[in-house]
């Protein structure tokens, strides 16, 4: 990264809000490092941003502390957390993403929110989904309605019910034996 000033695609409505950040149409950047971006279209390239929204988002290389878009691309790079309709990870790590549609290549995500998601020689550490496809869905924690693909995990869907079941027994236990030996004084 360089101190360089971004390279912006300058539309009718492009506005440098102050140094860092920008609004505009469409917003290009390349080597640099950026604010808060507003537009309906951001390429970066090799580059960091803060702060995100925009209805399409694609980075290469790069990375953001968060993204709010409808359809977020990442190649070789990181985010902190995205929220988008359709997200497609590609040799990236995302730390948290909440996705209708979520689509991991050769990525890695700390946790996974989304109704569906494929998972293609990737990792996640928790995914929440109705719907998983892989080869294999590789994860630490995996709770969805319907899993497609051989599952590499520490803990599935069925293993959660059993644990919060064992974990509601012996908390009853407990406070029984805690009520039988130091009972009310009535």
């Amino acid at each position: 990264m360089t101190d360089e000033r971004p390279e912006v695609e300058q539309q009718e409505d492009f506005e440098q809000v102050s140094g860092d950040d920008f609004t505009a149409e469409a917003v290009n950047i390349n080597q640099s490092t950026v604010g808060t971006i507003n537009a309906e279209l951001v390429r970066m390239s090799s580059s960091g941003a803060q702060a995100i929204t925009a209805n399409e988002v694609e980075i290469r290389q790069g990375g953001a502390a968060t993204v709010n878009a409808q359809e977020f691309q990442l190649e070789a790079g990181g985010v902190g957390a995205v929220q988008a309709e359709n997200a497609s990870i590609n040799g990236g790590f995302v730390g948290a993403a909440m996705s209708t549609e979520s689509s991991l290549s050769n990525g890695q995500v700390g946790l996974i929110y989304a109704d569906s998601v494929d998972m293609q020689s990737s990792q996640a550490g928790l995914v929440v989904a109705r719907h998983v496809v892989g080869s294999p869905v590789q994860t630490k924690l995996l709770i969805a309605g319907q899993v497609e693909g051989p599952v590499e995990t520490l803990v599935d869907t069925q293993q959660v019910a059993v644990i919060g079941l064992l974990a509601g027994a012996v908390t009853g236990l407990v406070l029984y034996a805690l009520n039988l030996l130091f009972g009310r004084n009535r």
